[in-house]
C-alpha cells in the first residue's frame, strides 16, 4: 500500500506523534502484509519505537514488536506486530499484525497507537456502530446445530442410508444419479407398445435403491408394504400396467427358487408389466450357475446371462436363429447397455442395464440421450488430475452433491461467541468449504484415493466422506447428536502454553484436513479404525506427508514438487515466528490456501508460537511439537491444492486413460522395463530372457550363475482398452495378443520406479509381481509361442540360441 492508498481522508500536516492511520487492502489481509506508509514510519521515528531506514532486508533482519487487538466493546486479544523490508526492490517496508482479520475487513481504517505495545484499533464507522455485545454461544444458533446433527444419520454406519419405493426420499439434498439412472427410468415409464425391463446393477450404497424409491414417486402402491421391513418386491399401478420393482434381488422366502431373478422376468413379460430390478451383482453369479437351462430356456434365464456378461452372451448366439427367444444387441457402453427380446420377429420387450458403479461420482457425469424411445449414451470419460479445475459443480454427482450439504448448513446464521475462547473446528471446516476451490481440492484428493484403491466410492461413502469434512469421526465416537455438546466438552482449559496447545491438538483432528485422512490427534499413527473405516481406507493411503515433495507447485506439471513453502515456513522456528503468516506471505494471491485458512487455524498457529517461546520445552517436545504443526500445515496446503501423495503416478494413470489405447512415451518405455527387462540393463543390444524351467518367471538380468533354459522375447507392441473407469494393457506379439492385466495404480507405480533398464522396488512390488508372473508366464504357453519361438541356453554372460524340436515336431 502506497502513501496516497488512505484515501478520502484528512491528513495531518506533519507525522503524528501519538499514532497513524492505515487501511489493510483484500491482498494484503490474503498474504498477511501492510505497506509501512509515509506517516507511520514518522510515527514509529518519532516515538523512538523503530526505524525502518536503519532495518536490513530479509526475513532474517524481521522485527517484532508486542501489539494488542482491541475492539468497540473494550475486549482484546493479544497479538505480535513483524517489521519488515522486502528482500528486493523498492517497495515500502511492512508491517503485520496477527489475528488482523478478526478486527477488520479489507478498506477498513485502523489506527495504530503505542503504549509499550501497538493498540490496534478499527475505527471505521461501520465497525464501530456495531453491537457491543454479541449473544452466547450457547442459547443462539439451534437451528445449525439441529442441521448439523442430522450429519450423524448420513456418516458411515449412520441410519438413513437406504431407501424403500415408498420412502419419502426428498428430506435431505440429493445429488444427480449416476450416468444414466435418471434418463433410464425416464425411459423404463414411457410409453412403449411392449413391456420394459430396467436393471440397475451394482454394489450396495451406489443409489440403486434410491432410484427405486424416485421411480415410484407419485404412484400408488398396489399391496400394503410393511413398515418395518424391507421387502423384495413392491406393485404400482401406473396406467393399465403395473410397475413390479424389486428393491433388493439379494431378499428371498421360502417359496422363492434359486432363479428368482429369471421368474420375476418372466412373470414382468407374461403379465405386461414394466419391472425395475435393483441387483447386485452376486445374485447374477448365484443364478447364473443355478441356473439348469443355461442360458438356452425362457427369456428370465437368458436376461440373467446378458447382465452377468453381455459380450460372452451375444459371443455364443446365433441372433438369426429363430429357434427360440433370443436377445438381440442393442448399445453397449461400460455404463449402459440395451437389449431387443425377440421369438422370431415378435418383440416381447425391451431391456436395459445401467451398471451404477462403473462411473466415478468424482468425474463428469456422460449424457445419455433418449432417440425414438432408444437410450443412446456417450462415452464416460475421465479428467486428467491436473486438468480438474474445468469441472463444474453441475457435471458432477459428488461436487453438487457437497455443495448442497454445504450451503444447506451454512444457510443457517452461525452463532457468534462472546469473546474469542471458544474453538469451533466445526465452524472452521464449512467456512472453507463454502469456498469453490477448496471444495474442488477435496473432490480432487477423494478422486485420487479412488485411483489409488482401484476402486470408487459409492454415494454411501461420499455421504461419509462429506460427514466426516464436516464433523470428523464425531458420529463415530460420540453417541450425542448435538455437535455443541461435543465442542464445548472439547475446549481447551490449560493457560500453560505447550499443554494448552496438546490440548488444542485434539480440537484440531476435527479439522476436515486431518479429518478426511483419518489422522488422530497425535497424528503419530493412524487410530486403529482408520483402516476400517470405508472413507478413511481409501484417503489414508495418499496422505500428502507421506509423498510431500520439494519444490514450488505447479499446477499444471504433476512433476513439479510443492512442500518447500512449508518447509521453509519452519526454517526460522525462533519464537517469534509465526509459520502459518511466513507460509502465506510466500504464496501467490490465488492461491486457495487462502480460502481454506480460517480464524481457528490462526488460533494454532498462535498457540504453537506461545509454546515454542517455552524455554523450559526440552528438544525432544520441541520437535515433536513441530513436526505435528508441520504435517498439519502441509495436509491444510495440500487438500486446498488437490495435491495428493504419489500424484505423479496419478497423472500418468489418468493421462494413459485418456490416451488409450495408445500409452503415453515416458511411461510405455518404464512399462517396457517392468514387463521384458534386458538381461544387460543399459543396453541397446540386450534381450528379455524369460526362465521356462524354473518355478518362477522373473526375467534374467546380468549373468546368469547357472545354465538357464530361456525364451526370448521377440518385438513386441503394447496397447490399452477402457472398461470404464478400468484400464488393460495388453501385449502384441508375432501377431497374437497376450492376456490382459489391469493397468492400475499399483502396476504404474511400479513402472515408474523402473530406470536405466532396471526394475525399482516399491511398496506396492508384493501386489504386483503375482500379476506380472501370470503375466509372463502366459506366454510360455504353447497357444502363445507362435510359429518359430527363439529359446537360448544362458550361463555366465554367454548366451547360445538352441532349436527345440525339429522336422514334423
Amino acid at each position: 500500500m502506497s502513501d496516497e492508498s488512505v484515501e478520502g481522508r484528512q491528513r495531518p500536516e506533519g507525522p503524528s506523534e501519538t499514532g497513524a492511520v492505515l487501511r489493510p487492502t483484500d491482498t494484503g489481509l490474503r498474504k498477511c502484509i501492510i505497506d509501512a506508509n509515509r506517516d507511520f514510519r514518522a510515527f514509529l521515528r518519532a516515538q523512538g519505537i523503530h526505524d525502518y531506514d536503519s532495518q536490513g532486508r530479509g526475513r532474517e533482519h524481521r522485527v517484532t514488536l508486542p501489539a494488542v487487538l482491541i475492539f468497540p466493546d473494550g475486549s482484546t486479544i493479544e497479538s505480535v506486530a513483524s517489521l519488515s523490508r522486502p528482500q528486493s526492490g523498492n517497495g515500502d517496508p511492512r508491517i503485520w499484525f496477527k489475528h488482523l482479520p478478526i478486527l477488520c475487513e479489507a478498506g477498513d481504517e485502523i489506527s495504530i497507537s503505542w503504549s509499550g505495545a501497538f493498540e490496534v484499533r478499527n475505527i471505521s464507522e461501520s465497525h464501530m456502530n456495531q453491537p457491543a455485545s454479541s449473544p452466547s454461544i450457547e442459547t443462539s444458533g439451534g437451528d445449525i446445530w439441529k442441521e448439523m446433527s442430522r450429519l450423524w444419520e448420513r456418516a458411515t454406519g449412520g441410519g438413513e442410508v437406504a431407501a424403500r419405493p415408498t420412502d419419502d426420499v426428498s428430506s435431505w439434498p440429493a445429488a444427480p444419479t449416476t450416468a444414466g439412472v435418471q434418463e433410464a427410468v425416464d425411459w423404463l415409464k414411457s410409453d412403449s407398445p411392449v413391456p420394459r425391463l430396467l436393471f440397475l446393477v451394482g454394489g450396495p450404497g451406489a443409489g440403486k435403491s434410491y432410484a427405486a424409491a424416485m421411480a415410484a414417486r407419485g404412484l400408488d402402491p398396489l399391496d400394503e408394504p410393511d413398515p418395518t421391513l424391507a421387502e423384495r418386491k413392491y406393485r404400482f399401478g401406473f396406467g393399465d400396467r403395473e410397475l413390479v420393482i424389486i428393491n433388493d434381488a439379494t431378499i428371498t422366502s421360502e417359496d422363492e427358487t434359486p432363479t428368482a431373478l429369471a421368474r420375476d422376468i418372466d412373470d414382468a413379460i407374461s403379465a405386461g408389466s414394466l419391472l425395475l430390478a435393483c441387483v447386485n451383482r452376486g445374485v447374477l453369479v448365484e443364478e447364473r450357475s443355478a441356473s439348469r437351462d443355461d442360458g438356452l430356456g425362457g427369456f428370465g434365464s437368458q436376461v440373467v446371462n446378458w447382465l452377468h456378461d453381455s459380450h460372452a452372451y451375444f459371443r455364443g448366439i446365433d441372433v438369426d436363429s429363430d429357434d427360440g427367444p433370443v436377445l438381440t444387441d442393442g448399445v453397449d457402453e461400460a455404463y449402459l447397455r440395451t437389449a431387443t427380446l425377440m421369438d422370431g420377429d415378435v418383440t416381447h420387450a425391451e431391456a436395459a442395464a445401467v451398471f451404477v458403479d462403473a462411473c466415478s461420482l468424482l468425474e463428469a457425469r456422460p449424457q445419455v440421450n433418449v432417440v425414438e424411445g432408444r437410450l443412446t449414451p456417450l462415452q464416460y470419460r475421465v479428467r486428467e488430475l491436473t486438468k480438474r479445475d474445468a469441472l463444474l459443480d453441475a457435471v458432477m454427482s459428488s461436487s453438487d452433491l457437497f455443495t448442497k450439504v454445504i450451503d444447506r448448513i451454512a444457510q443457517h446464521a452461525w452463532p457468534t461467541n462472546e469473546g474469542a475462547a471458544f474453538l469451533d473446528p466445526f465452524a472452521a471446516n464449512l467456512a472453507s468449504l463454502s469456498q469453490h476451490e477448496v471444495r474442488r481440492g477435496v473432490l480432487t484428493t477423494l478422486r485420487a484415493s479412488e485411483i489409488v484403491a482401484g476402486t470408487r466410492l459409492t454415494f454411501r461413502d461420499l455421504w461419509g466422506a462429506i460427514a466426516r469434512s464436516v464433523v470428523g469421526d464425531a458420529p463415530e465416537r460420540f453417541a450425542s447428536t448435538n455437535p455443541l455438546t461435543i465442542l464445548l466438552e472439547m475446549q481447551p482449559t490449560s493457560t500453560e502454553p505447550v499443554a494448552r496447545l496438546r490440548e488444542l491438538q485434539r480440537l484440531a483432528a476435527y479439522r476436515f484436513s486431518q479429518s478426511v485422512f483419518g489422522v488422530g490427534a497425535d497424528d503419530l499413527s493412524l487410530p486403529d479404525d482408520a483402516l476400517s473405516n470405508p472413507v478413511t481406507r481409501f484417503t489414508s493411503a495418499i496422505d500428502p506427508v507421506r509423498d510431500a515433495l520439494p519444490g514450488t507447485l505447479k499446477p499444471n506439471s504433476a512433476e513439479s514438487g510443492w512442500a518447500t513453502p512449508i518447509v521453509e515456513a519452519f526454517s526460522g522456528s525462533s519464537s517469534s515466528d509465526s509459520p502459518l503468516d511466513t507460509l502465506r506471505r510466500s504464496l501467490d494471491d490465488s492461491d486457495p490456501f487462502f480460502s481454506a485458512v480460517t480464524e481457528f487455524d490462526d488460533a494454532i498457529d498462535d498457540a504453537f508460537v506461545s509454546a515454542m517461546r517455552v524455554e523450559r520445552l526440552v528438544d525432544r517436545d520441541r520437535m515433536s511439537l513441530i513436526a505435528w504443526y508441520g504435517r498439519y500445515l502441509t495436509r491444510l496446503y495440500a487438500i486446498s491444492n488437490g495435491i495428493p501423495a504419489f500424484r505423479s503416478e496419478i497423472q500418468a494413470w489418468t493421462s494413459a486413460w485418456r490416451m488409450s489405447p495408445s500409452l503415453p512415451d515416458g511411461l510405455e518405455s518404464k512399462l517396457r522395463t517392468l514387463l521384458r527387462p534386458s538381461n544387460i540393463p543399459g543396453s541397446l543390444t540386450g534381450n528379455s530372457l524369460i526362465p521356462v524351467l524354473d518355478s518362477r518367471t522373473s526375467p534374467l538380468i546380468g549373468e546368469a550363475p547357472v545354465a538357464k533354459l530361456a525364451l526370448e522375447s521377440t518385438t513386441y507392441s503394447l496397447s490399452t482398452s477402457r472398461n470404464g473407469d478400468q484400464l488393460f494393457l495388453e501385449v502384441m506379439e508375432q501377431g497374437m495378443a497376450s492376456p490382459k492385466i489391469l493397468l492400475d495404480f499399483a502396476l504404474i507405480r511400479q513402472a515408474m520406479s523402473c530406470g536405466a533398464g532396471w526394475i525399482g522396488i516399491t511398496e506396492v512390488s508384493d501386489d504386483t509381481s503375482p500379476r506380472l508372473e501370470r503375466f509372463r508366464s502366459a506366454r510360455l504357453l504353447p497357444g502363445a509361442l507362435g510359429n518359430s519361438p527363439t529359446y537360448v541356453v544362458a550361463q555366465g554372460s554367454t548366451q547360445q540360441r538352441v532349436q527345440v524340436g525339429g522336422p514334423g515336431k
